[in-house]
């Protein structure tokens, strides 16, 4: 009995666990009063050792009902270990094409998850800083509740 109890679940316990370590960072801000303000770019700072891996970047939209648009548009830069900036305007899409909202809703909350970058190298190690910026016509977006960054390693 103890064999089965070894040969089963030991393994299966590493192998759930070991699925989580792919994660290399995960963070999110909250939005103060719900209302992004255009001037409120938001900074996430991280380590990238191995550049030989692929990372998928991910980010994380909370926001409430009553955001009034389809989609999010935001400007993402990155700032490399050797100081380099690049960015891009990213637009989120929110709802659908019905109107409907896309992600998963708890109540008068939604959480958005969308990959941005599938299998991007890094290509020096070091500290890496992305910063989220509100790119909306308007200067202050409401019903944004928090925004999130994840970095994920890509397991072969």
């Amino acid at each position: 009995m103890l064999s089965f109890y070894t040969t089963i679940f030991i393994p299966l316990f590493f192998v759930v666990t070991g699925c989580s370590e792919s994660t290399v960072f995960r963070e999110h801000t909250k939005i103060p009063g719900y209302i992004w303000d255009k001037n409120n770019a938001l900074e996430f700072n991280f380590v990238i050792r191995d550049t030989a891996a692929a990372y998928n970047i991910t980010l994380d939209v909370r926001h409430a009902t009553y955001y009034p648009d389809d989609n999010l548009l935001v400007m993402l830069s990155m700032i490399s270990p050797s100081g380099e900036k690049a960015g891009i305007p990213i637009t989120l899409p929110l709802k659908d094409k019905n109107g409907e909202f896309n992600g998963k809703g708890a109540g008068d909350i939604w959480d958005k998850s969308i990959e941005i970058f599938n299998s991007m190298k890094f290509p020096l190690p070091g500290n890496y800083k992305f910063i989220i910026e509100n790119n909306q016509p308007e200067p202050k977006t409401v019903a944004i509740m928090e925004m999130g960054l994840v970095v994920k390693k890509v397991v072969e």
